[in-house]
């Protein structure tokens, strides 16, 4: 790339070449330690242990295992990495289907009407949508999109369709995606295309629905349309099923069956319905025809992926990958360079009483993963991982929090969690569950530590999410009297109602009796003491002398009390025996309005990262602190998590009229069918789906960073600041704020997310430590805006009643709302610094940032505190686009992102202008490369101070120049992924290099690839038998003078227009002596090397110029470079692929590299 673009503010800018980037000898970086990155909003380290980097044209593809730690939940099934990893390497488009798929025909999302049009006209009258919202409500036709989310190559977001196929992107990006009824194609701003064109598809058992839920990515296309990466998958080992429970409980009337009665020969529809308590549970089967990556293919080189069968934990489908291997291609061979092994073992735990083990008791664990030497003994590279051992419950089991997380609540099972509710006056309890979050089992499964290759080892340490609940707060009161014989005979007690009270309940019992124990009837009362009305009263009629009898005990019943009245319990047993007694407990719950907890659970988050050395020893620490008491916001609130019942009007039997005269229609609302006149249904789940960021419910407006050095000191602080945006739960219809009417009870309240919004950071302050006492150093402060905002609105549907039996829903029973959903971007447009120093004094710096509509930066102004100001003004591809000019052929592709023209004032005067002009190089709109550059100096006139005059087809540098200065000019091989050649002050067409490594001839004529041969070489792997055919270079300049040079194992050849040959040195290599040759030519436009014998590093170029050659292992490293005096240096590598050695041209060792591994 060009040299950076922050120009000085007097002098000309700068100017360098296009980089020709080499693959250098380095020293290998292994298992980089330390220096976890944390989501300070989220509480989660950002933790991978890298595999690859695919390098191809524009294209950068880094492969890893990634892990999450924001906990397991009970459900999860392991990846084939192992449980809570993930293969980050590929790309995949899911989505949730809502209802029907929004691309079936005439049926699905896209093809239905507009839902403000819908809603405008009301679903009681309009003929227009009446059988359409009809359909919706049978589940004929949809009213709500899918939602989509992508995830590829570091690009993540969300997607809905809108009725005319279009799509919303959530949120906004200036990426494009189109579907095609096949795939879809992500173009990002840069031109690169993603292309997820293989379908799998999910099954429904309960209703036999078939559909797709995934889009693999099978290709990704460099912008210069000529890259590519392919990715193949391979078929699931089995199809894999898992089993969804929800259940039920409702009070009141009960779906009615349909029945058949007979009528003088003839058969009418009839109906049973019922009344009362009623528990259900729904099994819903899921299959999913899983796919797993098998290989990767480029320009150059593959990487495959082994998976194997025979899980334990998800017998008979999934599949583990057990190893990566990395190829390197030359002139269509394949060669090894790397290969991964992945050691897994399996999680088992059984915390249940006589259960007997399956699979769902199993989870695939990664215990290490290591790099294998290749052809040496070389120890190899591994990483080792460690994880909490608690118990965990197995998956489908319903042992889980409300988040989905282990409790440790194993003796409670089911999932409709244990509650009670009061319906016609009757109290009623079910559930047995315990959702209740656990701090200790919530981390069970959950990586405790990361051994390194090298310099020790990294330890996690976790805790719960924390999170404040501002809403009316449930507290269980209760009052008790006791009367036992013997003590006393009678006893009384008062309490009184608060304002705030409700759910009142009372749960007498009387022992056993007969007429021989008591001499009058045991009665328990309670009387209001204002009325002096009797609100509960129960006498027990003693057995007959010498019977048993039996005790007393109904259970709860509900009591209708009034606020702000004292009520008087009484009891009197009428005995002195000891063996009769008598009590009545009065429970009910106090409402405490507005009141703030801080409750925990929704996963975990990173309490302290620590590294030790290879011995043991602490070298560094890192800790967290959340909140200004440890708390964050939960995302969905807590009021509508709690929210799991909905209240429903049924409507049961069937209306046929004269034609069925069985037929009778009822509904629940008729006083004279059910007083109450509705239904309570309640569910296991909560109503409200719980809206997660990066896979956390929980998000943190504030995070304290501490660091502590290796003595244990703690250096300073830094704290991070984020906004976050909980779900709103503001009704939009045909965008005027609406009162639900009152059957909404709860299903009529819809939540619109905001979390596009968030994990944004609006601010950071770093603080020193000095004695003990934090000062604070420099503060950030960020302000954003919300742009681009839009919105699909979507059509909810409220049925007035819930229709059984034989009763068909009618088209008129509806309530239609459009509620929208939103999406916008989130642009930095002030940030605010501030810097303190040691005396007291504040520089202060504000930058001012405004955008165009690709997102992208268009001003940028920066204000010091002392008035100096600087204004950056920017310029993309769209700025400059006209009808068939370049700049129009690369906004049709999308390629927006690249910088044209940056200008640059300082206290509102011009101080620099760069251009970067670009062109068509190829004509066919196809590659897109900078041409010149110019530079302008104040007010200047701009001037041409580089020119890029030739690429390769894949967009690679073979000339460039600075203005009026020298050519630079580059020669490709391995298939142009690797320059092998550099030489200055020369034209490409005036140089030709080849050593005869790979598929290039470096623009030589002539080669015959069968006199190619693997013998003992001055550089690389290979060398060529010359004869009299010999290598041309043609197109040559005759008034120029040229070196022809080259390494000999048959003297010197002949080259037309050659002065005397000079002589060079002779090196050895294994038991093949070579001698170096070198001849000036001139006046030819022409020259041919010919002779009979080896030869290797041929080279060609003008007399003036300087060239530096290179060949390489490709995959590995530069394995030989060979200066302008044609000094050569040589690199060998370990079985590893890490550097080794370094060897003088008289194969001397000058540097040895040993590496020291943590086995």
């Amino acid at each position: 790339m060009l040299a950076s673009l922050c120009l000085a503010q007097t002098s000309a800018p700068p100017i360098d070449y296009v980089a020709v980037s080499s693959v250098g000898p380095e020293a290998a970086s292994i298992g980089k330690f330390g220096n976890i990155p944390v989501g300070f909003a989220t509480g989660v380290p950002g933790i991978s242990i890298p595999i690859d980097v695919l390098n191809v044209g524009n294209i950068n593809f880094p492969i890893n295992l990634a892990y999450h730690s924001g906990g397991i939940h009970v459900d999860e099934v392991a990846s084939c990495v192992g449980l809570g990893w993930a293969l980050d390497g590929y790309g995949v488009i899911s989505r949730n289907v809502v209802g029907l798929p929004d691309e079936l025909d005439q049926h699905g999302f896209i093809d239905a009407p507009e839902a403000t049009d819908v809603a405008l006209a009301g679903g009681t009258t309009s003929s227009t949508y009446k059988q359409y919202i009809f359909d919706v409500h049978k589940g004929l036709s949809e009213a709500e999109p899918d939602v989509f989310q992508y995830n590829c190559n570091g690009q993540s977001g969300k997607f809905i369709f809108k009725h005319d196929g279009s799509i919303m992107q959530i949120p906004v990006t200036n990426n494009k995606i189109t579907f095609d009824g096949v795939g879809f194609k992500l173009v990002d701003a840069n031109g690169s295309q993603y292309i997820f064109d293989l379908a799998l598809t999910t099954t429904n058992a309960g209703d036999n629905s078939n559909y797709k839920t995934q889009w693999q990515l099978t290709k990704i296309v460099d912008p210069n349309t000529v890259d590519t990466l392919f990715f193949s998958y391979e078929s699931t080992c089995n199809t894999s099923n898992e089993q969804l429970v929800t259940s039920t409980q409702s009070f009141g009337m009960t779906g009615g069956d349909c029945g058949f009665q007979e009528l003088n020969g003839q058969y009418f529809s009839t109906f049973t319905s019922g009344f009362g308590p009623e528990s259900k549970t729904y099994y819903q089967n899921i299959s999913h025809n899983d796919t797993y990556l098998k290989e990767i293919k480029w320009r150059g080189g593959k990487i495959t992926f082994v998976n194997v069968c025979g899980r334990q934990d998800v017998t008979g489908s999934g599949e583990r990958l057990d190893e990566v291997d990395v190829y390197s291609e030359t002139s269509g061979v394949y060669t090894q360079t790397k290969r991964i092994k992945l050691y897994q073992g399996y999680f088992f735990s059984n915390p249940l009483i006589n259960a007997t083990a399956n699979e769902k008791f199993y989870r695939l664990r990664l215990d290490s993963v290591a790099v294998l030497p290749l052809g040496t003994s070389d120890q190899p590279i591994t990483y080792r991982m460690t994880y909490d051992t608690t118990a965990i419950a197995p998956r489908e089991s319903q042992i889980m929090d409300r988040w989905g997380f282990n409790n440790g609540k194993f003796s409670a099972g089911g999932n409709m969690e244990k509650q009670f509710a009061i319906y016609g006056g009757v109290y009623y309890s079910f559930g047995s569950a315990n959702k209740d979050a656990d701090s200790l089992y919530s981390q069970a499964c959950i990586l405790k530590s990361i051994q390194y290759p090298t310099k020790g080892k990294t330890v996690f340490e976790y805790e719960p999410h924390r999170y404040k609940t501002s809403f009316p707060k449930r507290e269980e009161k209760s009052t008790s009297l006791y009367v036992t014989g013997g003590v006393q005979q009678s006893l009384t007690s008062t309490f009184t109602v608060s304002n705030n009270s409700y759910g009142f309940t009372c749960t007498p019992y009387i022992s056993a009796i007969n007429t021989n124990l008591v001499s009058d009837k045991p009665i328990i009362e309670i009387k209001d003491q204002a009325t002096n009305q009797v609100v509960f009263s129960h006498q027990e009629t003693p057995a007959n002398a010498g019977s048993t009898g039996t005790p007393y005990q109904p259970g709860p019943s509900v009591l209708n009390l009034v606020a702000g009245h004292t009520y008087l319990i009484s009891i009197n047993i009428y005995s002195t025996s000891s063996q009769v007694n008598a009590n009545v407990l009065v429970n009910w719950i106090d409402s405490i309005p507005n009141s703030s907890e801080i409750k925990f659970g929704g996963g975990l988050r990173v309490k302290r990262i620590t590294d030790y050395d290879l011995s043991g020893k602490f070298l560094s620490r890192q800790f967290y602190e959340y909140g200004d008491s440890g708390e964050g916001v939960v995302l969905t609130p807590q009021y509508y998590q709690n929210i799991n019942f909905e209240k429903i009007i049924r409507r049961v039997g069937c209306n046929g009229g004269a034609t069925e005269p069985f037929c009778v229609d009822y509904i629940e609302s008729d006083p004279q069918l059910n007083p109450i006149g509705y239904s309570m249904v309640y569910y296991s789940n909560p109503v409200y789906p719980i809206t997660q960021f990066s896979g956390s419910p929980v998000l943190y407006r504030k995070v304290s960073e501490y660091s502590v050095d290796s003595i244990g000191n703690t250096n300073g602080k830094t704290v991070h600041y984020f906004q976050v945006y909980q779900d709103g739960s503001t009704l939009s219809n045909n965008g005027i704020k609406d009162q639900l009417p009152s059957e909404f009870f709860v299903n009529g309240i819809y939540l619109i997310s905001n979390n596009w919004k968030n994990g944004f950071k609006t601010g950071e302050d770093v603080y020193k430590n000095v004695s003990g006492n934090y000062i604070l150093q420099k503060r950030k402060r960020i302000t954003y805006l919300s742009a681009m905002e839009s919105q699909q609105n979507v059509l909810k549907i409220k049925p007035r009643y819930s229709s059984s039996g034989c009763e068909e829903f009618s088209t008129f029973d509806v309530t239609v709302y459009a509620v929208p959903i939103t999406t916008g971007a989130m642009l930095p447009v002030i940030q605010n610094d501030t810097l303190n120093d040691d005396f007291g004094y504040q520089l202060g710096t504000t930058t001012s940032t405004s955008y165009n509509y690709n997102l992208l930066p268009v001003t940028r102004q920066t204000v010091k505190s002392n008035g100096d100001s600087s204004l950056q003004l920017f310029q993309y591809p769209n700025d400059f686009s006209a009808t068939g000019n370049v700049y129009e052929k690369m906004v049709s592709r999308n390629i927006v992102t690249p910088l044209i023209k940056v200008r640059k004032l300082v206290n509102g005067t011009q101080v620099s202008a760069v251009t970067k002009n670009y062109t068509d190089f190829l004509s066919n709109s196809k590659l897109f490369v900078p041409s010149t550059l110019e530079t302008q100096t104040t007010t200047y006139p701009s001037e041409v101070r580089a020119r890029f005059n030739q690429y390769d087809s894949f967009g690679n540098i073979l000339q460039q120049q600075k203005d009026s200065d020298a050519y630079q000019a580059v020669i490709r091989d391995y298939r142009s992924t690797l320059p092998v050649a550099i030489a200055n002050n020369a034209v490409f067409s005036d140089i030709a290099y080849t050593s005869f490594e790979a598929d290039g001839a470096g623009n030589w004529t002539g080669i015959v690839l069968a006199n190619v041969s693997s013998a003992a070489t001055v550089t690389g792997t290979k060398c060529y038998t010359l004869n009299t055919a010999g290598l041309t270079k043609s197109g040559l300049t005759s008034t120029t003078t040229y070196i022809v040079s080259y390494w000999s194992k048959g003297g010197a050849y002949t080259a037309a227009g050659t002065a005397p040959v000079k002589t060079g040195p002779s090196v050895t290599r294994g038991s093949v002596t070579w001698t170096y040759y070198e001849h000036q030519v001139s006046g030819v436009t022409s020259v041919k090397v010919a002779g009979s014998g080896g030869i290797d590093e041929l080279r060609l170029y003008p007399s003036t110029a300087q060239m530096e050659t290179y060949s390489y292992s490709p995959g590995i490293g530069m394995t030989s470079k060979t200066d302008a005096r044609d000094l050569t240096s040589y690199y060998e590598y370990d079985g590893l692929g890490r550097l080794k050695l370094i060897r003088d041209k008289d194969n001397n060792i000058i540097q040895t590299l040993q590496y020291h591994l943590v086995q």
